[in-house]
């Protein structure tokens, strides 16, 4: 059985945790949070609801984020999430 979208992205956020010292803030079968200590406004946020994938991903060494939903079959959400995570944090290269 192969994985599902949001499976896939959830397995990405599982090395998130190994590096950087993220943590989990919330971590349910719909729904992922993920911070920092002393950086709680680095906070990743994903949800799938509704047929929709929705991130909310800080920009680093900045107080803002930004949002971004996808429908939960495009496969483009695991490269925008690979590629924000690589581009952000120097992770997964």
């Amino acid at each position: 059985m192969s994985l599902s979208v949001y499976e896939e992205i959830v397995d990405i956020v599982d090395t998130l945790t190994q590096y950087n010292e993220w943590y989990y803030v919330k971590n349910t079968k719909s729904h992922t949070i993920l911070t920092k200590p002393h950086y709680e406004l680095d906070r990743i946020d994903i949800e799938h609801n509704n047929n929709t994938i929705h991130f909310s991903l800080p920009l680093h060494n900045s107080q803002y984020s930004f949002y971004r939903k996808f429908i939960d079959t495009d496969h483009n959400a695991i490269d925008f999430f690979e590629n924000y995570i690589s581009e952000q944090y120097d992770l997964l290269q």
